[in-house]
């Protein structure tokens, strides 16, 4: 009688899976980070989530890792020698950075965790470009702040009724979905806006308030040029 064989790489029933630091990170990164413990993360993998910590400490540190690995494969903007489409640019796959990772923008803004090394980098190029730019050292640093906090603040609080993180497409569904009668301290007028913003993809939507805030920037810098001189 033949012996049915067993497909290349199918563990045997019983015996552990072999998992390394790498297939954590990519495993974490499936679930997302609103998602992720050491029990769920263990369950996923198939693993006893007491086999994790022969590899992290905790949580907060394969967070961290995690981190480190999303913005580690990013290639961000270069400066090119305009101020303004470099920072939008940049700003805008910081956007897409986010949206592509569930519960990253928390994350970043936790204070459970300290600040992650590719996180803090991404932000010193941003400032950095903006130096070559000739932005003065308090206006880059302002400037790199502010726009990175529109791209977090904008996933930061897409949460639903349960406190689940949502990406911002499942948050613009619900939006459409819930009546405009049921917003309280709204007006006609205020209804229809929404209205009209909730039909707007999200990313466009963040898109124009950037275009907002850039303009907001154009002027700190016209005011801080001084007027110009006749020689």
């Amino acid at each position: 009688m033949a012996t049915a064989r067993r497909s290349p790489g199918t563990r045997k029933i019983g015996r552990p899976a072999q998992v390394d630091r790498a297939v954590i990170l990519r495993a974490a990164g499936q679930l997302g980070f609103d998602s992720l413990t050491m029990t769920s993360l263990g369950k996923h993998l198939g693993v006893s989530h007491s086999t994790l910590y022969g590899h992290f400490a905790s949580r907060d540190e394969i967070v961290l890792a995690s981190i480190e690995d999303i913005f580690g494969g990013v290639q961000w903007p270069r400066f090119d020698g305009d101020w303004r489409p470099f920072l939008r640019a940049t700003i805008l796959q910081f956007w897409d950075v986010l949206n592509d990772h569930r519960g990253l923008a928390f994350e970043l803004d936790s204070t459970r965790i300290s600040l992650p090394r590719g996180y803090a980098e991404f932000v010193g190029n941003l400032r950095g470009g903006l130096l070559d730019a000739e932005f003065l050292p308090l206006d880059a640093i302002l400037t790199a702040e502010i726009c990175a906090e529109q791209a977090l603040a904008f996933h930061k609080f897409t949460r639903d009724a349960q406190g689940r993180s949502l990406t911002v497409g499942e948050y613009r569904a619900n939006l459409k979905d819930k009546p405009l009668d049921s917003l309280r301290g709204i007006d006609d007028r205020g209804r229809q806006g929404i209205a009209e913003m909730v039909q707007i993809d999200p990313r466009e939507w963040f898109s124009l308030k950037l275009d907002v805030v850039l303009d907001g920037i154009e002027s700190l810098r016209q005011r801080h040029s001084g007027p110009s001189s006749d020689t």
